[in-house]
Order: structure tokens, then C-alpha cells, then sequence
């Protein structure tokens, strides 16, 4: 076999690197001993993305013709680590193929590693890793998700996990295989990188100048890998608010939200709609669609629904107020502007909270949808002021359309979650 130079890792690094070649010299494929999860709790720009980029590789060159699985929270976490490995293995002969399309690499040994995100719901059912797995930002998964859809990918040829994630609070799997690691539990081996000294990547300047321009929360959780107390969870019922698969509500009084991509970020936009007792009954997100094709769908769908719309609310912001005049040219029922300032985006994030807390309220249960809702957080700045958003490098589209299309006062009515 041709030998590949990989990198020079640091102690923390090494740590990890370490313990899993030990445990892989010890226990062989497919002996269940193997199955072990190696948990660790990192922070920000310690050298998380090419630590297990490494290893993914490591697994891919000493394993031919298996599978090894990455997956993260989004399509654009996952988008980067295609671009990660194309960036590292491009030109090298022991690489066959990157598809950037599928988001899976072949290697030259047959070897191949799919990248996939927890946006897919149940789609990455069914999946079998026989190098390893490697959930990436995992403690903003849910655990519902990981039980029922990620979990099994292991089960078969009794792979390894790799989790790694910046903590976010005392809740989730997260925290749980770090306290399962420091209780000894078998198939749990914790590494805890804040315990580290990162001074030789992360001067106490840079640090400084952290902790002065971010939220306190945001700085103890990502940049000292910190676990807090669960304050800053926002929709704390979201499970009795999850529709039933396949239910299909009532397509009536229909009060429709949009939230415009950005264009920047990999954001999405986003259309929903609720029937009067509160129960969505539509949701299309558009990430690549050209912003006035867009604009001419939703105009479509909101038109085909026009005898039982009641309002349509479409966000100002950013590029809508362009966006809002030419859906205005297209649609045959007004649309309302949205404009979402500090003081606005609390109104109707904290109308919506009351719905969830509730259960007043329906929602499809789509994953891209539920992951929103459940890593939403908010902080409390030194004014005092709360701000409600998505954890750095993650987005609030469907959160803030149903926000959106909830925004007006509705009569309220409980519902029957199946």
C-alpha cells in the first residue's frame, strides 16, 4: 500500500487518535467489542473539522471496499466537508472520485465515504457503516433523530462512532456520552478538549476579543466548551407538537409565512402555511432556485390557494422588500410586510413559544423543520435585551416562516396531537 502523509496533530488531537487506534488494534471487525463511541466535546477553531477528517481518512486507506458514513446537522456543514476532503485529496492517487453532487468520495481500494445530513430525515435510512461513523456537530441533532434514523447505521458490522460538538447545555445525547464516558461505562470513551491547553492555537487575545464581542453563553459554550444550564432552550415542548406522520389537516382559513433566503450562508427560503387551529398544512424550503423563479412558485401555490387564504405575511428584510413587490406583481391576494427588527422577532418568537408551550400548535414532522426548532436558543444581552436566533453557523428559516404566519392575533384552540 501506498503511504499517505496526513498531519501533524496536536495533543488534543492525539488523544483522540490514540485511544481509537488502540481500541481498533484490540478489538477486530465485526466482534462486537468494537462498537464502542468515542465522544468528545470540543470548541471552536480547535481543529474539529480536520481531526475527523483525518480519521475518516485513516479509517478509508486501512479498510478496502467498506463504508464509512460523516453526517451533520446541515447541508452546509456537509457541503464543506466534501470540500475539506477535495481540498485534501484532489490529484492523490490513492483517491478514485469526489461526487459533489451525491456528496460521497470513492477511494482508489473501493473504499467509499457518504456524507449526508440530518436535513434528510428519514431518506439516510437504511444506511450500513462497515468503516466508521462520524457524527459531526451532534449535540445539535435530535435525539429522536439519532435514535431512530442514525443509530442502526452501526448495528450490522459493529462499527465505531466518532461524536464530536461544541456542548449546548445540560440536555441531549451530547452531555449524556460525555457523563456515560466519565462514569466508566463500557462503550463509551469521553475526551473532554476544554480540559486542554490551546494556546499554541488560540492566543488569550483572540480569546479576549471573544468573549467582548459575543454573548456570554455563546462564548462559554463554543469558545470555552463549557456545559450549561439549560437556559437557553426556547421550544421546550416541541415533541407535543409534532404532527402525526401521514396526517393530513384540514386545508382551510390558511395564514401563509415566508421567510427569504438571505443569499448568503447556504439559508434557505421558506413557505408555510396554518389552517385556523393552528396546524401546518404546507412547508416548501428553496435553496438553489433562483430568487424570482421562486418568487413566481410561491406566487403560484399561494394563488392556487386563494379562496382559502386568509393572510400572507412575507419578511421585509435583507432583499424581501424587492422580493415582496414582485410577488405583489404575481399574486392575486395582498401580501403584508414583515419587518423584523430585535423587539419585532421577540414578539412573534414568543408568540410562537406560547403556542408550542401550549401544544396549541401543529407541525409537519419534516427534520430540517424539528432540527430548527430544537437548537433555536436565545441569549440575554448586558443590556438585559433577549435575543432570540439559530446557534453560529446554523439557520432559523423555518422557524422564523412560522413565526411569521403566526405573527397575527388568532383565536387560539387546543388540538389533538395523534
Amino acid at each position: 500500500m501506498q503511504a499517505v502523509q496526513l498531519y501533524k496533530p496536536f495533543p488534543h488531537q492525539r488523544a483522540v487518535h490514540g485511544a481509537i487506534t488502540a481500541h481498533l488494534n484490540a478489538h477486530p471487525p465485526g466482534d462486537s467489542s468494537r462498537q464502542v463511541t468515542f465522544a468528545v466535546n470540543a470548541m471552536r477553531q480547535v481543529g474539529k473539522t480536520t481531526m475527523v477528517g483525518n480519521e475518516i481518512i485513516r479509517f478509508a486507506l486501512a479498510m478496502p471496499k467498506k463504508e464509512s458514513v460523516y453526517i451533520a446537522p446541515t447541508y452546509k456543514l456537509t457541503r464543506k466537508m466534501v470540500a475539506e476532503f477535495s481540498k485534501a485529496l484532489t490529484g492523490n492517487p490513492l483517491l478514485d472520485s469526489i461526487n459533489k453532487t451525491e456528496n460521497y468520495v470513492s477511494f482508489a481500494n473501493g473504499h467509499s465515504v457518504y456524507l449526508m445530513s440530518a436535513e434528510q430525515g428519514d431518506a439516510v435510512r437504511g444506511f450500513n457503516a462497515s468503516g466508521v461513523l462520524v457524527i459531526d456537530e451532534f449535540a445539535y441533532m435530535r435525539d429522536e433523530f439519532l435514535d431512530n434514523v442514525v443509530a442502526p447505521f452501526t448495528d450490522f458490522h459493529k462499527t465505531p462512532t466518532i461524536t464530536i460538538s461544541t456542548p449546548r447545555g445540560k440536555r441531549g445525547k451530547h452531555y449524556e456520552f460525555q457523563v456515560y464516558a466519565k462514569e466508566g461505562q463500557p462503550k463509551f470513551v469521553g475526551f473532554d478538549w476544554a480540559a486542554f491547553d490551546m494556546s499554541c492555537i488560540r492566543s488569550a487575545e483572540w480569546l479576549e476579543d471573544k468573549r467582548r464581542t459575543l454573548p456570554e453563553r455563546t462564548f462559554r459554550t463554543d469558545y470555552l466548551g463549557e456545559f450549561l444550564d439549560n437556559e437557553g432552550a426556547v421550544f421546550r415542548n416541541l415533541n407535543g407538537c409534532i404532527l402525526a406522520p401521514g396526517l393530513e389537516p384540514a386545508m382551510q382559513h390558511l395564514k401563509w409565512g415566508i421567510d427569504w433566503a438571505a443569499g448568503s450562508g447556504n439559508d434557505r427560503t421558506v413557505l408555510t402555511a396554518f389552517n385556523d387551529l393552528n396546524e401546518q398544512v404546507y412547508l416548501k424550503a428553496w435553496d438553489s432556485t433562483p430568487p424570482m423563479q421562486q418568487v413566481s412558485e410561491i406566487a403560484r401555490i399561494i394563488n392556487d390557494h386563494k379562496e382559502i387564504t386568509r393572510s400572507v405575511i412575507a419578511e421585509k428584510n435583507s432583499m424581501g422588500a424587492v422580493y415582496i413587490d414582485a410577488l405583489r406583481k404575481e399574486c392575486r391576494f395582498p401580501v403584508v410586510e414583515f419587518v423584523t427588527t430585535n423587539e419585532e422577532k421577540r414578539r412573534i418568537i414568543e408568540n410562537l413559544v406560547k403556542l408550542t408551550e401550549a401544544a396549541a400548535v401543529g407541525l409537519k414532522p419534516v427534520e430540517a423543520q424539528l432540527s430548527e426548532f430544537d437548537y433555536f436558543e436565545s441569549h440575554t444581552l448586558p443590556s438585559g435585551a433577549i435575543v432570540y436566533s439559530a446557534p453560529v453557523g446554523l439557520h432559523d428559516d423555518y422557524v422564523m416562516a412560522a413565526a411569521i404566519a403566526l405573527s397575527q392575533k388568532q383565536h387560539e384552540r387546543k388540538f389533538m396531537i395523534l
